[in-house]
């Protein structure tokens, strides 16, 4: 390790840094414990003079320039701590400068690679408040998760053949509410599927970002009201027109479901290109499974069979994908096929 950061500091140039106001130690072991629950928040330690410098990380350390982020100064721990969160990462670190009022470091963790300043805010009445930036570049291929993409439409039409069944991936059609949802530092962004923000409508969606922690997604799906085990079309305009207290009112009477359906990017890396059948192993293995959250299945195949069951549940129809298919924001394409009972015929 010690190796690594004498390597990282020739590459950077070191010696053409001013100095800093006071010596600073050399450094030692960091490590960033992360609690997901109730409020996910992520723990930054340094060790130095015999303990552990702490500072709470709301939404996660930056992993680009562009992403500053709130620390909050916390009590100093003993170099042997440890709690019931979860080591989200751990290494070696360089100090490059240390005082009160800004800390800088070299990280060399298993997920954190590079240099980063914390500064304290200079308004009195900022108490333990800290600016937290990473000052090197990205990692190379890091992509920031977009705030918003369309969402990419079905175009309706008729039940594939049998020739091709295997080509395609079979989903119910839900009634519901197409929403992306970007989900950063844990926590949620809900949007309709013109673009406008509606978090405050769905309160029970919170928990969502808690699970995914520090990963980062960008995600495609659709929010439903249930009744009595069935879609409800009058709780879901219910809770569509309900915004802030009201819409937390209804959330017993009306609880809203999330069906997540694809995944759009994923760890600071578009997924836009990958074929359907990639994106939704990826998005299966995120374990996105909650309360008011779920992956509903996609069944690869045997289309006939999908619609016949969605008939039986009482739904409008299925929706067909292209297992190679892209996915295009708002382009409505022939990958995508909305199929209605009644219009299940071969093509």
């Amino acid at each position: 390790m010690v190796d690594e950061l004498a390597e990282y500091r020739r590459r950077r140039g070191r010696e053409t840094e001013p100095p800093p106001e006071r010596p600073a130690a050399r450094g030692g072991r960091f490590v960033v414990h992360e609690q997901r629950t109730p409020q996910p928040h992520w723990n930054l330690r340094l060790e130095r003079e015999g303990v552990l410098v702490s500072w709470t990380v709301p939404r996660a350390v930056p992993r680009a320039p562009e992403e500053v982020r709130l620390a909050v100064r916390i009590d100093d721990q003993p170099p042997e701590y440890t709690d019931d969160a979860e080591v989200w990462d751990h290494g070696a670190y360089e100090a490059l400068h240390w005082n009160d009022r800004r800390v800088e470091v070299v990280l060399q963790g298993e997920r954190l690679r590079g240099r980063y300043s914390l500064v304290h805010r200079d308004d009195p009445a900022a108490g333990n408040a800290w600016k937290l930036t990473r000052l090197d570049p990205a990692e190379d291929g890091h992509e920031v998760t977009p705030r918003f993409l369309a969402p990419m439409p079905a175009r309706p039409g008729p039940l594939p053949g049998a020739a091709e069944d295997g080509d395609w991936a079979y989903e119910f059609a839900w009634p519901g509410l197409r929403t992306i949802l970007r989900v950063t530092g844990g926590r949620i962004t809900a949007f309709d599927e013109t673009g406008e923000e509606v978090t405050s409508r769905f309160p029970e969606l919170r928990g969502l970002g808690a699970q995914l922690g520090a990963r980062e997604a960008l995600l495609d799906g659709e929010i439903v009201v249930f009744a009595a085990g069935a879609p409800d079309p009058d709780g879901l305009r219910r809770r569509a027109a309900a915004d802030g207290g009201e819409a937390r009112g209804l959330r017993h009477r009306h609880p809203v479901f999330y069906l997540v359906t694809d995944v759009l990017h994923l760890d600071f890396r578009s997924l836009l290109s990958s074929p359907h059948h990639e994106r939704r192993a990826l998005l299966d293995g995120l374990g996105l499974a909650g309360p008011h959250w779920q992956v509903p299945p996609s069944h690869p195949g045997d289309g006939a069979a999908v619609a016949r069951a969605s008939r039986d549940h009482g739904l409008a129809g299925i929706i067909a994908k292209r297992r190679d298919s892209p996915y295009r924001p708002g382009l409505a394409n022939d990958d995508w096929i909305d199929i209605r009972h009644g219009r299940t015929g071969a093509r």
